[in-house]
């Protein structure tokens, strides 16, 4: 799902379509398709309400779910043991990308989508490739170990899959090499009681067990968001 912002400002659309005449984006060929750079649109505070949109991975009802959804840096351990999954997988996003805007104080649009921008510079909070710059759902789990600790075994027991990276006693398999990194170490941006509330903020989110990770209800009371 996506959040779109109506262009309220109709003045911004002729100059981004003759910057776009005078200028063309950067482009590539990807067998029958035509990739395009995106260009960013001067922002401006009179946008209209955001809209949601692409409910493409969408599902319906309270069931459980085991097929792959997510792109990969998102994607919740869940996800990745194919153990069946639920609402908290969007609470799992929320965290991940959270964790890399680390918004200092309340800011104007244009500030927090200059924020956003790390997401594309290989900045995750979770490393997603082995050694080759393959995507490695071992490497994924690995980077989770050194963030949040070794995975509870209640959550492992629940599929088999899980210990085609785990050992019995819930610890990583030799063959997967845990980074050296924190939570701590990963929130740059903050410090002092600030950051001590921001990465609680963030842990209420990036819990292994999907049904202790809270609510977007129980989010909006949590004491960093009011003191922003």
């Amino acid at each position: 799902m996506n959040i779109h912002l109506r262009i309220e400002d109709k003045e911004l659309l002729p100059v981004f379509e003759n910057a776009e005449m005078t200028r063309p984006s950067a482009r590539k060929t990807n067998g029958p398709h035509t990739v395009y750079d995106s260009r960013g649109l001067l922002w401006t505070k009179n946008h209209g309400r955001p809209v949601l949109c692409d409910f493409g991975e969408a599902r319906f009802g309270q069931e459980s779910y085991t097929d792959d959804i997510q792109p990969y840096p998102y994607r919740a351990p869940e996800v990745i043991l194919k153990i069946p999954w639920s609402y908290g997988v969007d609470t799992w996003n929320v965290g991940v990308m959270v964790s890399c805007v680390q918004v200092r104080t309340r800011k104007s649009h244009t500030d927090l989508l200059g924020q956003i921008w790390p997401l594309f510079e290989n900045k995750l909070l979770f490393s997603t490739r082995d050694r080759d710059g393959n995507y490695s759902s071992g490497a994924h789990l690995a980077s989770m170990v050194a963030v949040l600790g070794p995975p509870p075994l209640e959550l492992l027991q629940r599929l088999e899959t899980s210990w085609e990276y785990f050992n019995t006693d819930g610890t990583l398999k030799d063959s997967f090499e845990v980074p050296e990194v924190s939570l701590e170490m990963a929130a740059t941006r903050l410090e002092g009681d600030n950051k001590a509330l921001f990465l609680d903020f963030i842990r209420k989110m990036l819990d292994w067990m999907p049904e202790k990770r809270h609510t977007a209800g129980q989010l909006l009371d949590h004491p960093w968001l009011q003191t922003q």
